[in-house]
């Protein structure tokens, strides 16, 4: 008798054996990502209770996924720190105001 291939691919991975996913399945499960991560950063969904660790927390990660599509500080997240208590997120940087900057050129 032959097991499915679901049992034998469960079975294999509980052995460690490493199988490269189809690309079909690497296609359809990409964009099921990306949609996710996209519904969830614009606040259509919570976020997963498995994102992110101390310093990058699931916050800091939604808020940079926004930035990264519509180019705008969210309004509702943490974007600057994350939670682990040290490291970049202890960093306190002083910017000048925009009128005080010098001017420059792209030559």
């Amino acid at each position: 008798m032959q097991l499915p291939q679901i049992l034998v691919d469960a079975y294999d991975a509980y052995k460690g054996k490493i199988v490269k996913p189809s690309d079909n399945l690497l296609h359809k499960t990409t964009g099921l990502l990306q949609n996710g991560m996209n519904a969830r950063a614009f606040g259509e969904y919570p976020s997963p209770e498995a994102l992110g660790d101390a310093r990058w927390t699931d916050e800091l990660i939604l808020s940079t996924w926004y930035m990264a599509e519509t180019g705008k500080v969210p309004s509702d997240m943490n974007y600057k720190t994350g939670s682990s208590d040290g490291g970049f997120d202890r960093l306190g940087f002083q910017f000048l105001p925009e009128q005080e900057w010098l001017e420059h050129s792209e030559q």
